[in-house]
């Protein structure tokens, strides 16, 4: 039975998480439900990937990749800068990821395997 302090940590992460994805201009709902389901380590995938944002080149703010007008200072954004569609690579925190996945299999399984054996 799981314990009630245990998930109030990892609902925790999640909102941590959560709000993190928010301030790098990702969704905020998949960035707790990642955390949620990741605990600590969604918090750390978080922290690792990649901002969408952009900064405005008259005021510096962070903003929208497609946005035409800066929400902070009201100037237009060059064309250059307006990015359509950004493409990220992943390659770095799915490795990151996956490395940490399979070490927490290993911890959480290993006991059990070793009894079966």
């Amino acid at each position: 039975m799981v314990k009630i302090p245990y998930i109030v940590i990892w609902i925790i992460c999640g909102v941590v998480a959560g709000y993190i994805y928010k301030q790098r201009g990702r969704s905020q709902g998949i960035g707790f439900f990642g955390g949620v389901l990741l605990g600590p380590i969604g918090i750390i995938l978080a922290v690792i990937t990649p901002t969408q944002l952009i900064k405005c080149p008259h005021c510096a703010e962070r903003i929208q990749p497609d946005a035409k007008i800066c929400r902070y200072c009201g100037k237009e954004i060059p064309e250059e800068l307006q990015q359509k569609e950004k493409t990220i690579t992943w390659s770095g925190p799915l490795i990151f990821g996956a490395i940490i996945l399979v070490v927490v299999l290993l911890l959480i399984l290993g006991p059990i395997l070793r009894h079966l054996f």
